[in-house]
């Protein structure tokens, strides 16, 4: 009966007989000739017949020691797997070809564990899905949240804007208000100052009359005899006084 080995019971082996090949390597080999590697099941529930143990050395060789490529050691193999399995053509023990009733047995005991790993292969992808189907619906959640977050938040700031236009516009309005009433303040005051400045200068004009008035009738009361005085400061003759004058403007 063949035994069924896993790839890391493959390379634990080629270990123990002296061939250290990396698991990273040993993966490589697998991914590269996997069609040619006789195994039960896939991806890394793949599991591999004795056969698959000389078919590694074989690509470890080939590689390594020969430096061949890829498609060389693709022929090679195919090469010697196609005489092997020719009619009339001796085998050596180590790759003889294994008994039918042993792989027919192998088949029937490996066919249930490759069912029960791909069984447990699909549930794991199931609940993979299952918490990536959830990991979507919480990030859709979380943007949702964030978009209407977002939405608000450029409402608010459109309303402050709106608000504070508002209030910028009325601080124009009422500062073009204030400067038109000072310049309106300002023209009355120049006509206040001007209006002030022709009432001085008529003050100061019948000032000047005034004094020039009494040093004329000073000069000429003095020469009038008594009985000329008397009559003019009876009341008719009596001159204007200065704020009589002042006031008549």
């Amino acid at each position: 009966m063949s035994r069924l080995y896993s790839l890391k019971q493959i390379r634990e082996i080629l270990h123990e007989q002296g061939m250290h090949i990396p698991d990273g390597t040993l993966r490589n080999y697998r991914d590269d000739f996997m069609d040619l590697l006789p195994h039960e099941g896939q991806g890394r529930f793949a599991r591999y017949h004795e056969d698959a143990l000389e078919i590694f050395k074989d690509i470890r060789r080939f590689r390594n020691d020969l430096r061949l490529d890829n498609g060389e050691i693709r022929r090679r193999l195919t090469e010697r797997m196609t005489r092997s399995s020719a009619p009339g053509v001796e085998q050596t023990p180590d790759r003889a070809d294994p008994d039918p009733d042993s792989v027919l047995q192998a088949g029937e005991i490996a066919a249930p564990q490759a069912q029960a790993a791909n069984m447990a292969a699909a549930q794991q992808i199931l609940a993979q899905a299952a918490k990536t189907g959830e990991l979507a619906g919480n990030i859709d959640l979380r943007t949702r949240y964030l978009l209407d977050s977002n939405t608000k938040i450029l409402s608010v700031l459109q309303r402050k804007y709106a608000e504070d236009n508002k209030i910028v516009q009325s601080l124009r309005e009422d500062f073009a208000a204030a400067m038109d009433s000072l310049r309106r303040d300002q023209l009355a005051l120049n006509e206040q100052v001007s209006e002030m400045k022709y009432i001085l200068k008529q003050v100061l004009t019948t000032v000047s009359e005034r004094t020039a008035w009494h040093n004329t009738q000073d000069t000429a009361v003095q020469n009038l005899p008594v009985e000329e005085l008397e009559q003019r400061f009876a009341g008719e003759h009596k001159p204007r006084g200065f704020f009589d004058k002042l006031m008549n403007f």
